[in-house]
């Protein structure tokens, strides 16, 4: 965090809320699905209004939760009002009924149904926001599980939700630790896919210590670190500015920061 004694909030983790949060989105999800593409599009520009009135809250919870400079919490706010204007021009043709080259029969795009989100600590709040659109856009119900250390950016995007007023069920967060409340949520049976963005580590522990069938949806987004090459013929400021840039902007959290530097041996005496 940005400064460790500001206490932004309690959130409590509780594996009992997971239960809950699932049977309600089993319950919503059928409606939901049923509901005109016009209908969820309208709930969805809802979401980027709130999002443009409140983005000054959002852009301090940023700060305060993860720790990262006013102006990239700033950038990471505008480029996910960015992301849901795309989702929302796309969806009417993405997800209207389509008629094959003969017309003898049609194509229709239906929800996997009820989701799990796992979203991470590097972009929470685009993550959880874009996910979370093009899950609902879809006709899918939602159980969102952020990142154990940006809770309060799971909280803003759950109250972003609520503000627009969708029917109970469709979006649900519970907060819980670690990979054991991931598996928790997965493998149970009333989910029909999910969606994971985070460390090699969790997804790695999921995957193996969580019973799902082969042909169950599995989305993953693992981080890894970069490694930069300074080779003979390079320029040594550029490459200086370069990497430390790559190294440490968005306080060293991004997934592809550069972490290792390889120097070819002319360059390493230069240095």
């Amino acid at each position: 965090p940005g400064d460790r004694d500001d206490v932004i909030g309690r959130f409590p983790f509780s594996f009992v809320n997971v239960k809950k949060a699932i049977a309600y989105a089993k319950e919503a999800q059928r409606p939901w699905q049923n509901k005109p593409i016009s209908e969820r599009i309208e709930h969805v520009r809802d979401f980027r209004s709130q999002l443009e009135r409140r983005q000054k809250i959002i852009i301090a919870t940023l700060t305060r939760e993860i720790g990262i400079p006013v102006w990239e919490a700033r950038q990471e706010v505008v480029e996910t009002m960015h992301q849901i204007d795309a989702l929302i021009n796309a969806a009417p043709i993405r997800f209207a009924t389509q008629q094959t080259p003969n017309g003898s029969s049609e194509i229709q795009h239906l929800p996997i149904g009820v989701l799990a989100l796992i979203t991470p600590l590097h972009l929470p709040f685009q993550s959880s926001a874009f996910f979370s659109v093009a899950a609902l856009l879809s006709g899918n119900t939602i159980i969102h599980n952020p990142s154990k250390y940006a809770p309060g950016v799971g909280q803003a995007v759950a109250e972003l939700w609520d503000r627009c007023r969708l029917p109970r069920g469709v979006y649900n967060m519970v907060q819980g630790p670690d990979s054991a409340f991931g598996q928790r949520l997965i493998s149970n049976n009333q989910v029909d896919g999910a969606i994971f963005a985070g460390s090699h580590k969790v997804a790695k522990d999921i995957r193996q210590n969580t019973d799902i069938p082969p042909e169950f949806p599995l989305i993953m987004f693992m981080g890894g670190k970069s490694s930069a090459i300074v080779l003979d013929d390079a320029d040594l400021d550029t490459a200086a500015r370069s990497i430390l840039s790559g190294a440490f902007r968005a306080t060293g959290q991004r997934p592809s920061a550069i972490a290792r530097v390889f120097v070819s041996a002319k360059n390493s005496a230069a240095l």
